[in-house]
């Protein structure tokens, strides 16, 4: 099954969402905020990160977590 993490401050649209990704068989993990997304990603695999492109200060943290995880995974 794949995995989803959704990054979504909004909590309506997040629940909307999370609702319909696991309707169509998905397994979501949801969060409100960027910390918590990076908790996540520190320690979980995810297929896609769903990701608010207007949620600035969460693009910044979680782009710096994959990176670095993608640099540690080719090296």
């Amino acid at each position: 099954m794949k995995r989803i993490l959704i990054v979504e401050d909004d909590n309506l649209l997040n629940k909307m969402l999370t609702y319909n990704l696991a309707s169509d068989g998905y397994e979501t993990t949801s969060v409100l905020n960027a910390r918590t997304a990076a908790e996540k990603l520190n320690g979980n695999e995810y297929d896609l990160v769903l990701l608010d492109i207007n949620f600035q200060m969460a693009m910044a943290m979680i782009s710096a977590g994959l990176l670095s995880r993608i640099i540690q995974i080719q090296w």
